[in-house]
């Protein structure tokens, strides 16, 4: 029995693996949609050091919009072009979202975004965001930080051009 179990969770594995690996390599491989105001800029928003220097045009695609939020308890909400209705990227303080962003229209093929806020301010995100107000995705986003003293300070990184 113990086999068998191992010799599914093996293949349901790789068939999770080969699925995301698709997905992402659909998305990499449509275009950028970068928006004019962030043709020259680099990620400033990522975590790592290292991946402050990758260009927006690399992350940056134009998937099917809105995301589905398919778990969570975010309120908050934001319009397409298209006057659809979706869940904003960053949840308000205490929620939390699990969405998945559709690749292209008529495909089965979904790439996941995990966004929380906590209470004390402190916001964290991995997966394909979506900025609800240039209408485009950016495919592999992480993000750690304290969203209360980006405000208070006014030193929030989505309010510079250049990285630190």
């Amino acid at each position: 029995m113990k086999r068998k179990i191992k010799g599914w969770s093996k293949k349901l594995g790789f068939f999770v693996a080969s699925y995301f690996v698709l997905g992402y390599l659909v998305a990499f491989f449509d275009g950028n949609c970068v928006p004019f105001h962030k043709m020259d800029d680099v990620h400033c928003d990522y975590y790592f050091r290292v991946a402050k220097y990758i260009p927006w045009g690399w992350t940056t695609r134009c998937l099917v919009q809105p995301p589905i939020m398919i778990a969570g308890n975010s309120r908050s909400t934001g319009w397409t072009a298209n006057g659809r209705l979706g869940p904003k990227p960053i949840p308000e303080p205490g929620e939390w979202q699990l969405s998945v962003i559709q690749v292209k229209e008529g495909w089965p093929l979904y790439l996941p975004y995990f966004a929380v806020t906590f209470s004390g301010g402190m916001h964290f995100r991995i997966g394909t965001r979506w900025d609800d107000v240039d209408g485009y995705y950016v495919v592999a986003s992480t993000s750690i930080k304290d969203m209360l003293a980006d405000h208070a300070t006014d030193k929030s990184l989505a309010n510079n051009t250049t990285c630190r």
